[in-house]
């Protein structure tokens, strides 16, 4: 799979500068983008949304006690 990517890398160099290879370059850019996921080497790839402090506790104050001390 290393290899596969590696050959869609160079691929998507060599069609980068001719325009009339567009069609080319962007398939061999989504495979790039698709072989880079399989592999772990994009960021969304590695990341764990628990290690990302997407489910962390919410220690602030609760929005229905701030209309409680707003009226005290």
């Amino acid at each position: 799979m290393l290899e596969s990517f590696i050959k869609a890398t160079l691929a998507v160099r060599a069609f980068a500068d001719d325009p009339d290879q567009f069609t080319k370059w962007e398939k061999a850019t989504r495979l790039q983008a698709s072989l880079a996921t399989r592999l772990r080497l994009t960021p969304a790839s590695r990341s764990d949304p628990k290690t990302i402090a997407r489910n962390l506790p919410y220690d602030g104050p609760r929005p229905w006690a701030r209309d409680e001390e707003e009226e005290d």
